[in-house]
C-alpha cells in the first residue's frame, strides 16, 4: 500500500532528481554529475550478507522488498537513483553516484534527521536505533 507516501515521499524523491538532472542536460559547461544517493539505495535486496557474498556495483535494493517492508524512505532513494540511472543513460550524462551510510552536518529543519537522531541514541546509550545498519568493511 504505496499510495499514502506517493505524492509526499516517492514523487518528490523522483521528480526532484530528474528536475535537477534535466537541468544538468541543458548545461554545455557540465561534464560529469556526482549524485549523493544513500545506501539506502543499495542495501536492501533481500539478499543475504554473508562472508562469501561480494557486493558490487551490480547491488540494488529491491523495490519489491521496499514495499512488503513498508520501508518508504529506502523506496523513495531506491526510485530516485534508479531513475537518475535511466536519464543518464538515455542523455548521455557522465554520472557517479556515492551511497553514504551516514549524513553528519548542519541541519536544514528544525528536527533531527536520521543520522543524527543515530548518533543522539547512541549518546544516550541507546544502540538499537543501530541494529539495521549496514556496515561495509573494505579492508578485506
Amino acid at each position: 500500500f504505496v499510495a499514502p507516501f506517493q505524492a509526499e515521499l516517492l514523487d518528490p524523491a523522483v521528480k526532484g532528481t530528474l528536475n535537477v538532472l534535466n537541468s544538468c542536460a541543458k548545461s554545455q559547461s557540465i561534464r560529469r554529475v556526482v549524485l549523493t544517493s544513500s545506501i539506502a539505495a543499495v542495501a536492501y535486496n533481500g539478499k543475504p550478507r554473508t562472508p562469501d557474498v561480494v557486493v558490487d556495483e551490480t547491488w540494488f535494493t529491491d523495490a519489491d522488498v521496499c514495499k512488503e517492508s513498508k520501508l518508504w524512505y529506502v523506496l523513495s532513494k531506491t526510485l530516485a537513483e534508479d531513475a537518475a540511472w535511466k536519464f543518464v543513460k538515455e542523455k548521455g550524462i557522465d554520472m557517479v553516484t556515492i551511497n553514504p551510510a551516514m549524513v553528519i552536518g548542519p541541519l536544514l529543519q528544525p528536527t533531527l534527521n536520521t543520522s543524527a537522531a543515530a548518533v543522539l541514541n547512541v549518546i544516550k546509550g541507546n544502540i538499537s536505533s543501530l541494529l539495521y545498519l549496514v556496515f561495509l568493511d573494505f579492508n578485506k
